[in-house]
């Protein structure tokens, strides 16, 4: 089945953190390791590798050897797998041209809410893309619904959450993270993809939370991850001066995939600030990894349970308070806890895509 079998994957690429592009990273490196011949087409220059088969590919490029449908064409794939937030209306239009199946993964929760407000003829242009694809992979039953709601078949339909096994990684030399820590310190962590752009990643919680677990005589250092320019990286460390935990609160900019995942070894407890969450994935990274996780009630997708706490979204208050009672928990100097269920769900909703691949190349 898989030899020779050519899959064209559509969609971001990392950086950013988590979210499609992480989901992409991760199917092409485990088919790759399986024998497929993988090429992943990604929509910004930044987010080429070359090394890994990422091509930077846009649907509008007029130059041939950037534009998506000539870049497909070359490569001649058995199937096309979209992944994005909503549908991708051209992804689907060269599929038509070619003749080449197409499976669109969807990951957008709001989706169904931002549909609502489309015009009558985009919303036309979405049922008829949906209908097209040969299967669609909605990553919650609420998408499911969605679609069924417009016309796709119930056999064109295979719910699968966006989380898959972490891939493996040669953590390397970029940047010696753990000389930043100190012994029996506690390590806290939060991403975002540019932070201080997108102020619904939450970072403004984080001054006044780190200053009130200051006052608690907690040692700890809180690690940030996100891009950023120099001017908001400046405005930032003021309100980090302000609350008097410049010394606490450790801005690390952004860092390449193997870097995020040798932090989070070292991680005792992943915060996710973010004000609108979606489904996850780095919360499911992390807990893998072995941290707590705190996340926001903004959350629908993963219950509080075994190592996952949930605070009031947005509230100081709550987010500390939440954190005082979790830190107790935690021996900086124990053994991690790598029992997750997030890893055994992981490695089924890979074989499920493989599964969607075989009946789509079997008809």
């Amino acid at each position: 089945m898989t030899k020779n079998v050519r899959i064209a994957i559509v969609g971001s690429y990392p950086p950013p953190y988590g979210g499609v592009s992480t989901n992409v990273m991760q199917l092409a490196v485990h088919l790759k390791r399986e024998g497929y011949n993988i090429r992943v087409f990604a929509g910004t220059p930044e987010q080429a590798d070359l090394a890994n088969d990422v091509y930077f590919c846009s649907a509008r490029d007029k130059n041939f050897s950037k534009n998506l449908l000539f870049k497909l064409k070359e490569f001649n794939p058995h199937l096309i797998h979209s992944h994005a937030s909503t549908l991708r209306t051209s992804v689907t239009l060269f599929s038509k041209l070619l003749g080449i199946p197409l499976i669109h993964q969807v990951y957008g929760e709001r989706f169904p809410l931002q549909y609502e407000k489309f015009s009558t003829f985009h919303q036309w242009g979405i049922k008829w893309t949906s209908q097209q694809a040969r299967m669609i992979i909605p990553a919650s039953y609420d998408l499911a619904d969605f679609f069924l709601r417009l016309g796709v078949k119930e056999s064109r339909i295979r719910t699968i959450p966006c989380l898959l096994p972490l891939e493996d990684v040669d953590f390397g030399e970029e940047r010696n993270i753990s000389a930043e820590i100190k012994s029996n310190q506690l390590v806290l962590v939060t991403t975002g993809y540019y932070p201080f752009k997108n102020t619904h990643y939450g970072f403004g919680l984080i001054p006044n939370t780190a200053r009130k677990l200051q006052e608690q005589g907690i040692d700890f250092v809180w690690f940030l991850v996100g891009q950023g320019t120099d001017a908001e990286i400046n405005i930032y460390r003021r309100k980090l001066v302000e609350a008097n935990v410049e010394d606490r609160v450790t801005f690390l900019g952004e860092l390449e995939r193997p870097a995020i995942l040798e932090l989070l070894q070292r991680t005792h407890i992943y915060v996710r600030t973010k004000y609108s969450d979606s489904f996850g994935i780095v919360i499911a990274e992390a807990h893998q990894l072995g941290c707590h996780c705190l996340i926001g009630d903004n959350n629908p997708y993963f219950q509080e349970g075994h190592r996952i706490a949930k605070y009031k979204t947005g509230d100081v208050d709550s987010l500390t308070s939440h954190l005082l009672e979790m830190i107790p928990q935690i021996d900086p100097k124990g053994t991690r806890d790598l029992n997750s269920q997030f890893a055994t769900e992981a490695r089924m909703n890979y074989e499920h895509i493989k599964q969607v691949y075989n009946e789509v190349l079997t008809k």
